[in-house]
């Protein structure tokens, strides 16, 4: 665009302010309960892959078997990853830093994931709308989804160790003792 600046008026992630604004909202726990979270991203994964498992030739078959993999590996972590949340979700509040402070390293982590879930299931569905557009990159959304395939993966490891520590310690402490 002129002097560096993007010439679209439309913008894909959390660019524009009203992105910034709807993401926050998509974050608050009054909008979407674990459950939903996992339905939705089980559900757009699922509608992408039956699209781009046409098997189209060439880079754009390529790409589209990237994705598809991807897809396919996302909902992977998230079946592992369902009962994990749920089973720190159910606990993380013994560990609060007191009853008024809702806050301690378990929720965070929880709460890094259902970020991370919720961008998963907002790329999604752009890739939904936008799929059959003329200017609809597939290898482009693929390296992204692999990207948060990635994110996704580390997570599921940090959830594991930190589940580790949740259960060598002795109840209720959150650090290991001699």
């Amino acid at each position: 665009g002129v002097n560096g600046k993007r010439s679209s008026k439309f913008k894909e992630g959390p660019v524009g302010r009203e992105e910034t604004n709807m993401d926050r909202t998509m974050n608050s726990d009054a909008v979407m309960d674990t459950q939903a979270v996992f339905a939705a991203l089980y559900s757009v994964c699922e509608e992408n892959i039956a699209f781009f498992s046409g098997g189209a030739k060439g880079t754009q078959g390529d790409a589209a078997r990237r994705l598809v993999g991807a897809m396919k590996l996302i909902q992977e972590h998230a079946h592992s990853l369902e009962p994990v949340i749920s089973g720190f979700a159910a606990i993380y509040h013994h560990f609060d830093f007191d009853p008024h402070i809702p806050a301690n390293g378990y929720r965070s982590l929880v709460k890094v994931v259902r970020c991370c879930l919720l961008h998963i299931i907002h790329k999604g569905r752009y890739i939904t709308t936008n799929r059959r557009s003329i200017f609809f990159r597939v290898a482009h959304n693929a390296g992204e989804m692999e990207a948060y395939c990635n994110a996704l993966c580390q997570l599921r490891a940090l959830l594991y160790l930190a589940q580790r520590l949740l259960h060598d310690n002795s109840h209720g402490n959150l650090f290991f003792q001699d």
